[in-house]
């Protein structure tokens, strides 16, 4: 595969490390995840990245993506340097991880579009938009997918899927992180043909992988042992240098190497080579234009039609926005079947002059009747007929007797306490305690409902942010979401609700009294109140 002179001609970015190093502190102990690497990527190359685990390999690609800074040395990819000018590289590099970054509820044709919304500039047309994306999937032969959904598609479909959303942009460097390891023989060579392909036509590719079939595809691999850099070259040449006939066999002589020879053994090689690409900076290479970030507007416009695109094609999700707040309205109804919302309650106020004094002239005498032993030691008076009257009722009396009796009148005659009747009204505490246990369970419904939303989707807006999608747009359009749902939710239950209480009062029952309600649009944007720690956590768990 020989096709050097065309690629370097190409629209690939380089890949440049000199002298790279990561040191990682874990306690009071340090660790080497980089051990001084230099390695040089040719525009247009197609490079496998091997070792054991813990080789450093996903520290590498992270240094590459700008998510890890090194500790010494200096990486760049097209000339630019990482980490400080990453922004520089939006929209530039693809990178597809296991994980994949389609929504498993849409039609692979519907994830497509929304991606390449969010990833071609915002003035792209819709001609223009559909016809790149109609070009990936005819290059990565996934046409004939658009109108299945992704949850349904092999494993190899799904890859060749989250591949085609990287490509979409057309980047220079696309990068994968063992995203084939969960594939089979058949899926991963088709994936390794394909990326192949985008090589010879002149973008740059970086493939980590535990697959070693097809890895005679890629131009030149790259092992890491330990943190360093043991070998880079062809993989003939590879096979002779560590004196085995099959690659895996290198993993067992890695593996059993604790004195270093193999990485001291390809420092020699290199010194021998001295006209090695590692360290070799590429020279006139043409920068890039970068990606512009997303306009706010447009992303939230695009991740809200994508988000209830999502909940209504979901089955679970529609049954679960329908069923779960007639579940929940039978329970409460359950719960306050023995309520009587009709209570009286007797509503009292302050005394005034003319009762302030007659209860005092009045207590005066009752509290010289409670005070004596028996009623027989009084003299004949009122008081004694008071007395009389208070034998006849032991509790009264008691209470009469205490000290909080006269505290109570102390009070009443001081305007501390409102102790004269005034009219009775419907006790509002079995209202409030539905409208209470109402409102609660279904913030925690919109709670739960927006934590998942949050992050069930984090891997992907991963991918997007890098892509200049804004994090603002990103959780207000998960917001909107929330409140759209929590809008049905709230009216189907509370119509439920009162449905059933006119049933109940139709047949001589109670029902929570109108007069202490709240207006819907009131219960909806309490709830909503009530739900605004979700959303914190949605932006602490993207930020993450």
């Amino acid at each position: 595969m020989d096709t050097k002179g065309k690629r370097r001609n190409s629209e690939g970015l380089s890949v440049i490390l000199n002298h790279a190093s990561l040191v990682s502190a874990q306690g009071s102990t340090q660790k080497t995840i980089l051990n001084d690497i230099s390695l040089t990527i040719e525009p247009g190359e197609f490079i496998c990245i091997l070792g054991t685990s813990g080789s450093g390999k996903t520290s590498l690609i992270k240094t590459l993506l700008g998510q890890a800074t090194l500790t010494s040395g200096t990486a760049s990819v097209g000339g630019i340097d990482l980490p400080s000018n990453t922004q520089a590289l939006r929209g530039q590099i693809g990178y597809v991880q296991q994980q994949d970054v389609n929504p498993p509820a849409l039609p692979a044709g519907r994830a497509f579009d929304y991606a390449a919304s969010l990833r071609l500039p915002a003035k792209t047309s819709e001609i223009d938009r559909q016809s790149i994306v109609a070009s990936v999937l005819k290059d990565l032969r996934i046409e004939h997918l658009r109108q299945t959904p992704i949850h349904v598609l092999s494993g190899g479909e799904a890859k060749r899927g989250s591949l085609a959303v990287e490509m979409l942009s057309k980047p220079g460097l696309f990068i994968l992180d063992e995203a084939t390891s969960s594939l089979d023989a058949a899926n991963e060579a088709r994936i390794m043909r394909s990326l192949a392909e985008q090589a010879e036509a002149g973008m740059t590719v970086i493939c980590i992988t535990h697959h070693l079939d097809n890895v005679d595809l890629s131009d030149r691999i790259v092992i890491l042992d330990r943190g360093s850099l043991v070998w880079d070259g062809h993989v003939n040449d590879a096979l002779k240098h560590f004196e085995v006939n099959r690659l895996p066999d290198i993993y067992i002589k890695l593996e059993d190497d604790h004195s270093g020879f193999w990485k001291q053994r390809w420092k020699e090689v290199e010194h021998q080579q001295g006209s090695s690409l590692n360290g070799k900076v590429v020279p006139n290479e043409e920068k890039r234009k970068t990606q512009p970030a997303v306009p706010w507007s447009h992303a939230f416009r695009i991740l809200l039609s994508r988000n209830l695109e999502i909940v209504i094609r979901d089955r679970s999700s529609i049954l679960t926005l329908f069923l779960l707040p007639l579940i929940i309205a039978m329970m409460i109804l359950v719960a306050f079947n023995n309520t009587n919302f009709q209570d009286k309650f007797l509503l009292t106020r302050y005394l005034d002059v003319d009762e302030k004094a007659v209860l005092a002239d009045i207590w005066g005498d009752v509290r010289s009747a409670v005070a004596a032993d028996d009623a027989k030691k009084l003299p004949p008076d009122v008081k004694a007929q008071i007395r009389v009257a208070l034998d006849g009722y032991p509790k009264i009396l008691a209470h009469l007797k205490s000290d909080s009796a006269d505290r109570i009148v102390s009070d009443a005659l001081s305007d501390r306490i409102k102790a004269a009747p005034e009219r009775e009204i419907i006790d509002p505490a079995g209202t409030f305690k539905f409208l209470f246990n109402t409102n609660v369970t279904v913030a925690l419904i919109g709670f739960v409902f927006g934590i998942k939303e949050h992050v069930r989707e984090k891997h992907i807006y991963a991918r997007e942010r890098m892509h200049g999608v804004p994090i603002s747009s990103y959780v207000m359009s998960k917001a909107a979401l929330i409140a759209i749902v929590m809008l049905v939710q709230v009216g189907l239950l509370m119509s439920v609700l009162n449905l059933c209480f006119d049933v109940i009062q139709s047949h001589g029952g109670s029902a929570p009294e109108m007069l202490y309600r709240r207006s819907g649009g009131t219960e909806f944007f309490l709830t909503g109140y009530l739900d605004a720690p979700q959303h914190l956590l949605g932006w602490w768990s993207l930020l993450s």
